[in-house]
């Protein structure tokens, strides 16, 4: 039973956090002036200039309105779903945990009724035995 209420509060967890989205938004699409849909994110590079300062060249794909998207925007999302997906991660390997522990007490529940059928066979040869005892007990007193 606890680890079925572990698995309904990982469950809804998922479904809770696959819901939010960076900036407490409901979609990026709620952002004023910004293409419908996630940003595409293009590609960048960086390097370590001599005075220590670091110079980052993106070339991004264009917005449908001719701008150019928040290159920190971009970043921010890649950074999100990467956090995203270490989450995913961490809660699918919980949940493969869970399922093993589950399907061991599973196989000890399953052991467990075995072993109750075979008392229950034997208790039936048993209380057969002793009704046949019993009427042939009854038979050869009665004779």
């Amino acid at each position: 039973m606890r680890f079925l209420i572990l698995a309904i509060i990982l469950n809804c967890r998922i479904l809770h956090k696959s819901r939010a989205v960076p900036g407490g938004r409901s979609s990026y699409r709620d952002a004023p002036h910004e293409n419908p849909g996630l940003i595409q994110c293009g590609e960048y590079s960086n390097q370590v200039l001599p005075n220590g300062k670091c110079k980052i060249i993106a070339t991004l794909p264009q917005l449908d309105d001719h701008r150019c998207p928040d290159m920190f925007r971009c970043t921010d999302e890649v950074s999100y779903w990467l956090h995203e997906n270490e989450e995913r991660k961490q809660q699918i390997m919980e949940l493969r945990e869970l399922i093993a522990e589950l399907q061991e007490e599973l196989r000890n529940h399953r052991h467990r009724i075995k072993i109750l059928e075979m008392q229950v066979r034997a208790h039936l040869v048993f209380s057969r035995e002793l009704n046949i005892i019993i009427y042939t007990g009854f038979n050869i007193v009665a004779d």
